[in-house]
Order: C-alpha cells, then sequence, then structure tokens
C-alpha cells in the first residue's frame, strides 16, 4: 500500500476489476439482517435492478450508505480507493452507463490545513464524455491501494505480450487519449475551467504563446509595409 497515488495526466487508466474482487473484501449490512461479506460483483449485481435514490457518496469513512426505494444498505470496506470507485461504479450503474469507462486525469489538488489530496478524473468510452468530475480522494492518514485503478496497457497484444499485435496500435491509443482530453476541454464545463485556469487552448497550445507569435507577425508585416514605402 502506498500513502499517494502518483497518477498522470494523457494516461489511460481502467478499474482491474478482476483484482477488485478477488483482493478486496466487502462487507453489506441489509436493514434489519446480519452483516454479509461480499465480492465485488456480488455488490454490483445486488445493486443492478434496485432504484437508487440519490448519488452514493464514499467519503473517508469505512462505510457507504446507500437509500434505495426497498430501504437503506451500508457497504463497508477498509480499502479506500475500492469503496470510492465502487460509488463510481454503483451510480453509472443507476444511470444506466457503462462500467467500463476509460478513466482520464485532469487535475490535483491539496488541502491547505490537513494533509488530504483530490484526484479528479473525467471518464470517456465510444468517443463520448461519459461523466466529467469524478474525484478520488487521499489522505496521509489512510493506505492508498494502487492495484484499483490502473495504467491501460498497450492495446491489442499478442499472447500477453508487451508489444502490440499491429504496429500502430500504440500511436493510435495515444492518439485516441489525446483526442478525449481535447474533446473534454473544448465541450464539458470543468474541462473549460481547467483551460482557461492553465491558459492554455484545448488543442493544446499555450494562448500565450499564440498571441506573441501572432503579435510577431504583425511587427514583420509592418516592417515590410514600411521597407516597400522608402524603397
Amino acid at each position: 500500500m502506498n500513502k499517494e497515488l502518483k497518477f498522470k495526466k494523457y494516461l489511460q487508466y481502467y478499474v482491474d476489476f478482476e483484482y477488485l474482487d478477488e483482493k478486496v473484501d466487502f462487507h453489506i449490512t441489509i436493514t434489519e439482517k446480519e452483516q454479509e461479506k461480499k465480492q465485488f460483483w456480488d455488490i454490483i449485481h445486488f445493486f443492478k435492478n434496485k432504484k437508487i435514490l440519490e448519488p452514493v457518496d464514499a467519503s473517508f469513512s469505512k462505510s457507504i450508505r446507500i437509500r434505495c426505494e426497498d430501504g437503506e444498505y451500508s457497504i463497508e470496506s477498509t480499502n479506500l480507493i475500492a469503496r470510492q470507485v465502487l460509488a463510481v461504479l454503483l451510480n453509472l450503474q443507476s444511470k444506466e452507463k457503462s462500467l467500463y469507462s476509460s478513466w482520464y486525469l485532469y487535475d490535483y489538488d491539496s488541502c491547505n490545513e490537513m494533509p488530504q489530496f483530490i484526484h479528479s478524473f473525467f471518464l470517456a468510452g465510444d468517443y463520448k464524455i461519459i461523466q466529467e468530475d469524478v474525484m478520488i480522494s487521499t489522505s496521509w492518514m489512510d493506505d492508498c491501494d494502487p492495484n484499483i485503478l490502473v495504467m491501460s496497457p498497450l492495446v491489442g497484444c499478442y499472447n500477453n505480450s508487451s508489444t502490440p499485435l499491429w504496429s500502430n496500435m500504440g500511436a493510435n491509443e495515444d492518439a485516441l487519449t489525446k483526442w478525449y482530453y481535447q474533446k473534454f476541454y473544448r465541450e464539458n464545463v470543468k474541462g473549460q475551467i481547467i483551460a482557461i485556469r492553465e491558459n492554455f487552448r484545448p488543442d493544446g497550445y499555450s494562448s500565450s504563446s499564440t498571441t506573441e507569435a501572432y503579435l510577431k507577425w504583425i511587427m514583420i508585416a509592418c516592417g515590410l509595409i514600411l521597407l516597400k514605402m522608402f524603397i
């Protein structure tokens, strides 16, 4: 376990469902019943046909409370990252959205008063932004499991090799990642705010450098005009 997660921008991350199902323990409490130990997919299937009344939120407490039409449930896990990812996936499922979206980091923030950190992601897939503001919170008081959200391997690798089957697969995946970021910065409010704050255009070029280039072009044009006037 780590005390800090080191996600990076312009990389594709995904949920390791196998690890989540096999290595992380969850305990669900149903109203007036004893707590039961469940695996990840058991919980996903349990809530699949239930109507969740409000978004599921996983804070720093070790339990998630879920209000449904047929009652209230509590899910506990000592794994901070697993709790938060489970909450995100339950919310996606309740909106009938895919659980298999790719995760892209777009912002990182730290608290000035206590050792807490927020990693902000947008989720994307099928050439669409699925959700624009997913926050994973961490703290120096908690162990952070780096195996829940993992970097995507090269797509289409052959026989578990690190080399893709086709020569352009890696480059295509990188290009698609950049395309999703550009789409996020152009079309989504959170992305537009980050672009303004960081002073860059959605295509990745700094707006200040673009302005400087434009001013240089104006100066050169004016110089040529003056030169022609005196020749």
